[in-house]
């Protein structure tokens, strides 16, 4: 079973923290597209996902600032969470920093993997 030292326990945290930071502003994006109805314009479109495409590099700039043993650890908390395991073994990093980023609600997954680790 993985350890969950102070350290790990913050980076969990932070990346629980971009996480829902990024699905809010994917939520709230979208409906200022839709808010906008017929009016839209195609800039207004670019600027939405120029905001998302922000909180996707915050992100991906984390994970990739981990090491292997660390992504390993979020991938058996996300399973633990109810995400189920991502099976990363044998795969290249830069696969696996895509795998965890893309995975809805990872916020969720992560606290929930956290307590049931705590608990054990």
């Amino acid at each position: 079973m993985p350890i969950l030292c102070s350290e790990r326990l913050e980076m969990v945290k932070e990346i629980a923290k971009l996480s829902k930071e990024r699905a809010d502003t994917i939520i709230e994006c979208t409906q200022n597209i839709i808010k906008k109805g017929s009016d839209f314009d195609k800039h207004h479109i670019l600027n939405q996902f120029d905001i998302i495409l922000e909180k996707d590099k915050k992100l991906y700039k984390y994970l990739e600032s981990l090491s292997y043993d660390d992504l390993l650890l979020i991938d058996k908390l996300i399973d633990l969470g109810g995400g189920g395991s991502l099976n990363l073994e044998n795969k290249n990093y830069a696969t696996i920093v895509a795998l965890i980023a893309d995975i809805e609600p990872l916020d969720v997954y992560l606290k929930k993997g956290v307590e049931k680790l705590l608990v054990r």
